[in-house]
């Protein structure tokens, strides 16, 4: 990445792979990241950047509809930690090799709060579902939806 988000942390929040959690330390070494996931995950979090913090929670007794609780608890727990203006929240079970796009674009639309298509979803499946494979906007702003 050409230039360091300087003003923005990425949460990783969720079940947490190893392919993604090789693809972001390696890709986004220079930036903030807060990896927010469950006790007993198998990744070596040994190496981590020195910008990077793991939060490891024990798991929800109840996931909720699509597991809407696990999302609302790891993201709560990052969100607790983050000290930027901006974040861009992402799933541990997916990764994206264009974030900066994303933050350039989420800063050129401020105050808005941005989130993936919705056509990561059936179309009509859930009408106006916003897609939760990432979201981001201000702090404030996504504390406010969670």
């Amino acid at each position: 990445m050409e230039k360091v988000m300087e003003d923005c942390t990425i949460i990783i929040q969720g079940k947490l792979e190893k392919e993604s959690y090789d693809f972001y330390i390696k890709k986004y070494d220079n930036c903030k990241v807060i990896i927010s996931t469950w006790v007993g995950t198998n990744i070596d979090f040994s190496n981590l950047p020195k910008n990077f913090k793991v939060i490891l929670a024990p798991l929800p007794s109840e996931s909720g509809d699509q597991n809407l609780n696990y999302q609302i608890i790891s993201t709560l727990n990052a969100l607790d930690m983050v000290t930027t203006k901006y974040v861009i929240k992402v799933r541990g079970d997916e990764f994206f090799s264009n974030l900066d796009l994303v933050y350039n674009r989420m800063k050129e639309v401020h105050p808005k709060v941005l989130v993936s298509s919705i056509f990561f979803r059936p179309l009509g499946l859930y009408l106006y579902h916003i897609s939760d494979h990432f979201i981001c906007g201000t702090i404030g702003d996504i504390k406010l939806m969670f």
